[in-house]
């Protein structure tokens, strides 16, 4: 039986006149399932390069594309709004008005930046990680915590927190004996207090756990040690709530079996909290779909040829849109009629199926 999984190529980015070498990250980028950015080169009226961004929906392709003094560029994750990165300077602009709503120059160098959220965006710096706040037209970044020393030669990576901005996550790569290591920093606001974690990315979600009375903070994160296969960790995080069970955690493998993968590592995380299920993709486009509550694999399925550089999670379908080195963009979807079939025969995770049963006829009820 095959996976439950559909996997449709939504574009091609060649197709749009971008050329494959700037498809790479950071260059395009993805900040949720409604918009893709891209900086790229293209002919000016002069016949010479100028750097262009082009903004476009994934699931209705109709580019934006201007000319722009920048070398970085960002989607808000649910407003038409562009962050523009020159230098030490940010610039926000609304897409429909192209008004500049805010700017800020910073005195100090930029290692990293992103989206946290609709109003918010992550700045890291040599020492620090800032907050600038938009929705109070805060005219500077705010620091909310110091940057620490083990990540300072690492390329920052993925910036996440969880939905009440109380934790966050800074991940960050490093080479070392040939092995690309993954390292967190985890910052707690409640506890004002960092701690570092082996994992080459995370996420936070709230998910209900089994004889919970309310859902909680959960904290997903995927490593890979060099020459051995990867572990998946799902941990429970405080503050505790009323009615709930004392807090849980599990791990799970993540298996790299074929020669061809040595260097290969857990590059995002995606969760559908509805279904309750863990979307792993590696840097070489092999996507584990494993069971949040268990750490359990469902199934692993090559995604593409290429190096996958950034995923999504897409509402709509639960499942993920991924962008690829070749420049497709692609859409994974769960066949939920073949699911809890596929994890009864194949997978021969009763329980595990008999709780997908239960939830997709939740789902579908409401």
């Amino acid at each position: 039986m095959r996976p439950p999984l559909r996997i449709t190529e939504l574009l091609q980015l060649t197709h749009l006149r971008i050329s494959l070498e700037h498809i790479t990250w950071p260059r395009v980028t993805m900040t949720s399932d409604q918009w893709i950015c891209i900086r790229h080169s293209m002919m000016g009226n002069n016949l010479e390069d100028v750097t262009a961004i082009t903004v476009l929906n994934p699931h209705h392709t109709l580019p934006q594309t201007w000319k722009a003094v920048a070398d970085c560029a960002q989607m808000n994750p649910s407003k038409p709004i562009i962050a523009v990165k020159a230098g030490s300077t940010f610039q926000i602009y609304d897409l429909r008005s192209r008004k500049c709503l805010n700017r800020c120059s910073l005195t100090y160098s930029i290692h990293f930046w992103t989206w946290v959220n609709s109003t918010t965006i992550v700045i890291v710096s040599d020492t620090s990680v800032y907050h600038w706040y938009l929705d109070n037209q805060s005219p500077l970044p705010v620091k909310i915590f110091c940057r620490d020393s083990r990540m300072k030669n690492a390329q920052l990576v993925h910036y996440v927190s969880d939905a009440n901005m109380k934790w966050f996550a800074l991940s960050g790569l490093s080479a070392e004996d040939n092995t690309v290591i993954g390292l967190t920093q985890i910052y707690s606001v409640d506890h004002n207090l960092c701690q570092n974690i082996e994992a080459h990315c995370v996420c936070f979600t709230s998910y209900q756990f089994k004889g919970n009375a309310q859902p909680s903070c959960v904290l997903i994160a995927a490593s890979r040690r060099a020459n051995m296969h990867g572990k998946l960790h799902v941990v429970e995080l405080g503050p505790h709530l009323s009615g709930n069970l004392a807090y849980s955690s599990h791990t799970g493998p993540i298996e790299f079996s074929d020669e061809w993968y040595r260097y290969d590592f857990p590059s995002s995380i995606q969760v559908s909290s509805k279904l309750g299920l863990v979307y792993i993709v590696t840097k070489y486009g092999v996507m584990h779909l494993c069971d949040m509550e268990t750490c359990a694999i469902l199934c692993i399925v090559n995604l593409c040829t290429d190096v996958i550089f950034s995923t999504a999670f897409n509402k709509e379908t639960e499942g993920i849109i991924a962008i690829s080195r070749n420049g497709q963009v692609l859409s994974v979807e769960l066949k939920r009629e073949q699911l809890v079939k596929y994890v009864w025969e194949v997978s021969k995770r009763l329980h595990i199926a008999e709780r997908l049963a239960q939830v997709l006829l939740n789902v579908e009820e409401s």
